[in-house]
């Protein structure tokens, strides 16, 4: 609407008695379609000398109006702060189309939208990272740089006028954008204080309590009705500035062998500083020119430090998973030694009677049956005496791989002594365990070079039968074994109740 040909009816404004808008004191008609709104009067006029054909020169308290022409467009120049510390402050303004306006802000926003984009695949990884090991494995640092991207996502969105002008409600946009600009180094200096020395503890615990009381006060004045997030800008850029070389210093002197992410940690707080100063020296100080906000590059510097904690972290897993196996790997091999023969590999005297027990159990239980058999080395002292006593363990050796090679999961193969050895066999009576017996005499025979085996044999008789009575009837019928001439097989049937249970010669 041209208000020049078209004046804007008293419904619209305020209209004074001589017709001006109220507190303006600009006829409808003198205000024209396109409006520059400046931060001080002195830059009004100054802005003023470049327009032609002067409509209007209007001052009115603190308010100063021009109308004119400028590059063929009719302008009227006016003063507009809502911040007394932004008086003076002349913004960058362009005249043109609609459509080159909008290409204008469209390309300052993707500046915006690709850091946004940015931060938000951080926080996948990082959460995605946190997920993955669980609760007991969570580190506090990844919660202070999920914190911190948080605030970034949100001091960006209240930065870039596009979610204003999608959404709307400006205020709270820009509301926003200053609350995470306070709270931006406050979680920055949580992660500084986790990757740095603990001898800079303190000094960083300092510096976050003077954040905080910054925090604090900024919001109590804000809510007071001071505009104390803006006001105190003023002061936290300064007070921001000399943290960042204190915390700079701190990771500098931390020690990168032992706290390698302080390198990391100081490039990124480095940039952070770097693009933050651009950022107050334009804004807050007006003392150099930029055409956009700086910080948001920031976000690029945090890249590798993410990076390198993820894996970091993932080392660290790598080599406690290392270290886990060969605790694993040891805590075994103390087992297996402690319930093993260390010779020859076969369980030791110790597991003969849990054996016992958990054979009877399942015999009494289901129905099951089981064997007993004890055998040794005949004349063992004479192959100690011929072949000395290494000879006698290597004999020893082979007897346990030879019967190790035919039985399975249902035997229990023990040492239980000197070249005394007992097998245990689930589901054999006793003649199925004689004949396994005579086979596994063939093939120790034939194994061992001349050495031979006798066998004594015997079964379970059910639930009043014990491990003692078991071995006696086994001993038994070894010692028949013996009287036959060695190197053979008895059964305990062989035996009868009233025949002595005197033991073998002495010498096997």
């Amino acid at each position: 609407m041209d208000t020049k040909t078209n004046p804007i009816p008293p419904s619209e404004l305020i209209i004074n008695s001589d017709g001006s808008i109220f507190h303006l004191h600009l006829k409808p008609e003198q205000l024209a379609d396109r409006i520059v709104l400046v931060g001080d009067p002195d830059r009004v006029t100054m802005i003023g000398k470049y327009l032609s054909d002067i409509e209007c020169d209007v001052c009115n308290r603190e308010f100063h109006s021009i109308t004119g022409h400028y590059a063929g467009k009719r302008l009227t120049i006016m003063l507009h702060s809502g911040y007394t510390n932004w008086l003076g402050s002349l913004d960058y303004f362009f005249i043109g189309s609609e459509n080159s306006l909008m290409r204008r802000i469209g390309l300052a926003d993707a500046i915006y939208i690709a850091s946004l984009s940015i931060a938000l695949s951080l926080i996948v990884f990082l959460v995605m990272d946190l997920i993955w090991r669980g609760i007991h494995q969570r580190r506090r640092i990844q919660l202070y740089l999920i914190g911190f991207l948080v605030a970034f996502i949100l001091w960006t969105t209240g930065t870039s006028s596009f979610f204003s002008r999608l959404i709307g409600f400006p205020e709270v946009w820009w509301e926003l954008h200053l609350i995470m600009l306070y709270f931006m180094p406050l979680s920055f200096a949580k992660i500084s204080q986790e990757i740095s020395a603990p001898r800079y503890t303190k000094v960083i615990q300092s510096i976050i309590v003077v954040y905080t009381l910054i925090f604090i006060v900024a919001t109590i004045s804000e809510i007071s009705g001071f505009d104390g997030y803006m006001n105190l800008l003023f002061l936290f850029y300064p007070i921001l500035f000399v943290s960042c070389i204190v915390i700079t210093y701190t990771l500098l002197r931390s020690n990168w062998k032992k706290y390698p992410a302080a390198r990391y940690g100081m490039f990124a707080i480095l940039s952070l500083t770097t693009f933050v100063g651009i950022d107050a020296l334009h804004w807050e100080y007006h003392l150099i020119a930029s055409a956009l906000s700086m910080t948001v590059f920031s976000i690029y510097s945090t890249i590798p430090f993410v990076f390198f904690l993820i894996r970091e972290q993932m080392q660290k897993d790598a080599h406690l998973a290392r270290q886990n196996e060969t605790l694993a790997r040891e805590l075994q091999e103390s087992q297996n030694e402690a319930i093993r023969d260390y010779l020859t590999g076969c369980y030791n005297r110790h597991q003969l009677a849990d054996g016992i027990a958990r054979f009877s159990v399942l015999a009494n239980t289901r129905g099951f049956t089981f064997s007993f058999a004890i055998f040794d080395v005949d004349h063992f002292k004479t192959v100690n005496d011929t072949r000395g006593h290494l000879g006698g363990d290597h004999i020893l050796k082979q007897i346990a791989d030879i019967v190790h090679a035919r039985i399975d999961r249902r035997h229990l193969f023990i040492r239980y002594g000197g070249d005394e050895f007992i097998l245990l066999a689930l589901h054999y009576d006793l003649e199925m365990m004689v004949a396994f017996c005579e086979e596994l005499r063939r093939a120790l025979e034939q194994g061992l070079d001349g050495v031979t085996m006798s066998f004594g044999v015997s079964t379970w008789h059910g639930s009043g039968d014990h491990m003692a009575p078991l071995m006696e009837r086994a001993d038994r019928a070894l010692y028949r074994s013996k009287e036959k001439g060695r190197n053979a097989v008895s059964g305990e049937d062989e035996c009868t109740d009233t025949e002595d249970a005197a033991p073998p010669p002495s010498e096997s």
